[in-house]
């Protein structure tokens, strides 16, 4: 690839990630980026064909770096295992990322993120497949919904629980309810 070509989508990139960490997602446009980014609009439609466009790459490489973590984990894990990954995990990521995952106006990306990542797992020998789609469903809402408050809330609370801490209660809370503490 050419370095033009490189250093121009790189800024695109990193100036897309800054735009995500103060502005909400529908108030970014090919427009306020580009200006941003001091680049040509044409510049920004030889990289990318809209700024969905951009917004569903972010995401499939947020998805998929998550993916890959979650694959080497070992078969049959607990789930005490797996939300300390995704507690670890994600908040080690970048400004951005913590944005999509915690913030309102980002709930429809973060949404994709763990449908995606969802899916993904059930292709494995998951202990959920043998459950109707429904049930499947109903499952995944709890799992997903209540991993993301718990992570939301912590986040919100300046992480002032160290992560063992935070793993430890969201695992207690998760798999036993609220009466076992």
């Amino acid at each position: 690839m050419d370095l033009r070509v490189k250093r121009t989508k790189t800024a695109i990139q990193n100036t897309f990630k800054e735009m995500i960490t103060t502005t909400d997602i529908h108030k970014i446009t090919v427009k306020s980026l580009t200006d941003k980014a001091m680049i040509n609009r044409k510049t920004f439609y030889l990289h990318y064909e809209t700024i969905e466009d951009l917004i569903r790459e972010f995401i499939d490489e947020i998805t998929e770096n998550y993916i890959k973590a979650t694959d080497e984990l070992p078969q049959g894990r607990s789930h005490e295992v797996a939300n300390r990954l995704f507690f670890e995990y994600f908040s080690n990521q970048e400004e951005y990322v913590q944005r999509i995952l915690c913030y309102p106006a980002y709930n429809e990306l973060c949404n994709t993120i763990f449908d995606k990542a969802y899916l993904h797992a059930l292709s494995d020998d998951h202990p959920y497949r043998k459950f109707s789609k429904e049930k499947q469903n109903i499952i995944k809402t709890y799992y997903c919904s209540t991993t993301l408050d718990i992570y939301r809330q912590w986040i919100k609370d300046g992480k002032k629980m160290s992560i063992d801490e935070i793993v430890e209660l969201s695992n207690q809370l998760i798999c036993y309810g609220v009466t076992s503490i």
